[in-house]
Formats: structure tokens, sequence, C-alpha cells
């Protein structure tokens, strides 16, 4: 099977950087790092993701929710939502977009990556 193609949408880049060297470091392939959910569409446009991590608040326009709910509409691809809030209403409107994990900062790599596989091989 082909590496798993992880696009990271987070608007604090060194916790993307960090993310994606994380990725890469357990043989997955990152897309081109982005803050903002206009560029997001782009790249799933350009690069074809296999699945999709979403920082809740971004940069630009477009809220990561909203953000998830054009990925997974127009890309058919699963979604996972990072954030650094744990509120109720956060994770209720979250889950409107049907995403396959949410996760809280600090992430848990270990949880992280097995969500990621079993998104990704349901999706397949």
């Amino acid at each position: 099977m082909k590496p798993c193609k992880v696009l990271i949408l987070e608007d604090e880049m060194i916790f993307a950087m960090d993310l994606a060297q994380r990725l890469k470091s357990e043989g997955y392939e990152t897309c081109e790092l982005t803050a903002t959910g206009e560029k997001a569409l782009e790249n799933c446009e350009k690069q074809r993701p296999d699945i999709a991590l979403i920082d809740i608040n971004l940069r630009g326009n477009m809220s990561g929710i909203r953000t998830a709910k054009e990925i997974r509409s127009r890309f058919l691809i699963p979604v996972i939502f990072m954030t650094g809030y744990a509120d109720a209403k956060t994770r209720e409107d979250a889950e409107i977009v049907e995403p396959a994990g949410y996760f809280t900062k600090p992430l848990e790599i270990g949880k992280l990556i097995e969500t990621i596989e079993s998104a990704v091989k349901k999706n397949r």
C-alpha cells in the first residue's frame, strides 16, 4: 500500500512543522503546510491527500469546521480535528462534520496514528 498522504491545517506553524516531522518519521507523506481554509482547499485539489488533520481555529475567513465540511463534501476524505478547546459546544459543533477523530492538544501521537490508519482504511 502506498504511503498515506496527510494534509495538516494548523494556524500555529511551529506545531504544524513538529507534527509533520513526527508523521514523516512514521512513514507518512505530508502536503504543503497551511494555516487557512482557503489554502487548504487549494492544497487538496493539487495534492490529493488521503486524510486531513484540521485545527478548529484558523487564520483567514474559514473556520476549521467549515473547511472540514468543504473537504469532506468535495474530496470525500476523512478529517480529524485537533484543537486546544475541549468545551462541549466546540465538540458538538465539530461533530456535525462526522470527523474520524477529535483530539485536544497536546496530541498523543500514538493514538493519532491509530486513528489516521483506521480512518484511511475505512475510506479506501
